[in-house]
């Protein structure tokens, strides 16, 4: 991480994900100017690559128009391997996806697998209350949840967690515990196992 000029004392706000309108990061983006008030010391780390459109060109104006150049790294596509450094490497992870309409099609986010990889970091979670989200995120048990598209809020987490670092490894320890013990694919697949045999057995003569 010595290329991205990250610094020991700094603090990290980390989002995986494709660059795109609905998944909110105009959203974070904006909670910074608030955020470094009272910690100047932040670097804010975009890991992923838009896959149509110029949301990029968007959100390097964003950082731009709030003078945040110092602060948001955007570091491209990144293999797995290299993404387990980035979820070690950050204090909190975010991602605050936000229903985006275009004409008749409503674009929502899905369960957010993200979420769970840097809950097995033991790294505490920022969500919204947006589509799959909930489901993901425990509100105040594996992560806290925003609602989507609200900058005040969304900032205040992200200075919750910063203020009060045994808050973040609560949760983040309660959030490895629900993946190894809950979501693991073994129970995964007993329940989709256990619908499959429901639904066909109604289909039965």
């Amino acid at each position: 991480m010595k290329t991205l000029g990250i610094k020991m004392d700094e603090k990290i706000i980390l989002t995986v994900s494709r660059l795109m309108e609905r998944k909110g990061q105009d959203i974070v983006i904006k909670t910074l100017p608030i955020v470094k008030k009272k910690f100047p010391n932040i670097k804010y780390i975009l890991v992923g690559t838009e896959v149509i459109g110029n949301e990029k060109d968007k959100l390097q104006k964003l950082v731009k128009k709030f003078d945040l150049e110092d602060v948001v790294i955007f570091a491209g596509s990144v293999n797995n391997n290299g993404l387990l450094d980035y979820y070690t490497l950050c204090n909190v992870f975010i991602l605050t996806p936000k229903e985006v309409r275009t004409g008749n099609f409503l674009d929502v986010e899905g369960f957010g697998i993200v979420y769970l990889e840097a809950g097995c970091c033991e790294k505490p979670v920022i969500g919204s209350k947006s589509g799959g989200v909930p489901d993901a995120v425990m509100d105040d048990k594996t992560g806290l949840l925003v609602d989507p598209g609200d900058v005040k809020q969304t900032a205040e987490a992200i200075l919750r967690l910063f203020e009060h670092p045994e808050l973040g490894k609560k949760l983040g320890k309660h959030a490895r515990k629900r993946v190894v013990e809950e979501l693991n694919w073994k129970n995964i697949s007993q329940k989709i196992l256990k619908i499959y045999r429901t639904i066909s057995s109604s289909y039965k003569a």
